[in-house]
């Protein structure tokens, strides 16, 4: 009862088992390593993303607490190195799913317009509220309305720098600031 071909075809099948179970194994790896890469590369890309926006809202923070708002002078006008705002032009090229939208409503926030074929627009909390909701889409968030798109952008509040700056002007006079 013990042929030597039955072993061998039982040794041929064993083997061949072994071995697709092998194939399948090392390529079920392969492809749960191609998908933990893909979720990286994705989870990277959105970090960018989130650091370009960032930084472009830093920037039109910057811009605005740099302008005059009401015929007043800035109440803490801060120097700032314009890199921040070609910085974050540059990430949102390369990561934002709509670089172009993105951009132009980062453009249109920080005031920027071409003198030969448009006229100065001036930065308005309107077009920071744009950004935003442009901001908020590219991170998949949900869409928000501002309850006064005049408020979008926070001038000064009790206990700053620029609350104390109003109080002194207040004080001094209109003839004297």
């Amino acid at each position: 009862m013990n042929d030597p071909r039955l072993s061998f075809i039982g040794t041929v099948i064993a083997a061949l088992i072994i071995s697709g179970a092998t194939v399948y194994s090392v390529r079920s790896g392969f492809e749960m390593f191609n998908c933990e890469q893909e979720a990286k590369r994705k989870f990277d890309i959105f970090q960018e993303r989130k650091k370009a926006l960032f930084d472009a809202l830093h920037a039109i923070d910057l811009v605005y607490g740099n302008e005059c708002w009401n015929g007043e002078d800035p109440l803490n006008p801060k120097e700032w190195d314009i890199e921040l705002a070609r910085s974050a032009t540059n990430k949102m090229l390369l990561y934002c799913k709509d670089p172009q939208k993105t951009i132009d409503a980062f453009y249109k926030a920080l005031g920027l317009y071409n003198p030969t074929v448009e006229k100065a627009t001036g930065a308005h909390p309107k077009y920071l509220d744009e950004f935003r909701k442009q901001a908020a889409n590219e991170q998949e968030l949900p869409a928000f309305q501002a309850s006064n798109p005049n408020y979008t952008w926070i001038a000064s509040l009790a206990g700053t720098k620029e609350a104390k700056e109003v109080k002194r002007r207040k004080a001094r006079g209109p003839e004297n600031n």
